[in-house]
């Protein structure tokens, strides 16, 4: 028997006069207003808020209400302006002079490619507009702190030549590395002196350090299944 699937249950193809009944309980599900009125949000279901008497989807973004509505200030409305006047918030590559309302929908000017905008991404810089979206370029960490001695003379203190980029403050960080070197500032501190280790294989090899020991560079394995590219990889990466 061919089976109905829909988003609140799946129900058998009894017969063709069940297609009206079918289709209205579609759009029950998928509409972004209700028929309930309110007087507080306790009496709309789950996710609905009450707004002038009705209960209204409460949303995030336009994708949540379904076609034909829009989330304006946290709940799906089916217009997203009636005057220019309600164009009050572009994206940060619109414009808000210019700005119009067509058939219930705002239509922003476009920035110039090359304006300056953010993209709200702490881990880039020098973000600019281009074709109307913001671009940034990724913070690239390749500045470590300089390597010293510590713990009287017999500690090798030294940094990854490729550190990460706190995506919470946008600084790169270098996670130090101690080894043990007697007569540190002779044997080891010079050892290293313009050896850089960067990532290899595509970084799944990381972190690199230098070994004062062997001026050797020793790497972390990345995990499996963390995302790679090998691009700029040697020959033979994989």
């Amino acid at each position: 028997m061919t089976q109905l699937l829909f988003c609140c249950t799946t129900v058998p193809r009894v017969r063709l006069s069940v297609l009206a009944l079918t289709l209205a309980m579609l759009a029950s599900c998928s509409s972004s207003h209700s028929d309930v009125e309110c007087d507080s949000n306790d009496a709309c279901s789950n996710g609905f808020l009450c707004l002038d008497r009705a209960c209204v989807l409460a949303c995030t973004s336009h994708e949540e209400c379904g076609v034909g509505s829009f989330c304006i200030d946290g709940v799906c409305r089916t217009t997203e302006c009636d005057v220019a006047e309600d164009c009050a918030l572009p994206g940060t590559c619109q414009r808000r002079s210019g700005s119009d309302c067509i058939n219930h929908r705002c239509i922003y000017g476009v920035a110039s490619d090359g304006d300056e905008c953010d993209d709200t991404d702490p881990c880039t810089e020098d973000d600019h507009c281009l074709s109307g979206d913001c671009h940034g370029t990724l913070v690239i960490c390749n500045a470590p702190p300089t390597s010293t001695c510590t713990d009287s003379n017999t500690t090798y203190v030294t940094y990854p030549s490729v550190g990460n980029c706190d995506v919470a403050t946008g600084e790169c960080s270098y996670p130090p590395v101690s080894i043990p070197c007697t007569n540190c500032e002779s044997v080891c501190l010079g050892a290293c002196a313009g050896i850089v280790c960067p990532d290899q294989n595509g970084g799944c090899l990381s972190s690199g350090t230098c070994d004062p020991l062997t001026t050797n560079c020793e790497y972390t394995d990345r995990d499996n299944g963390y995302p790679c590219d090998l691009s700029g990889a040697p020959a033979g990466s994989h």
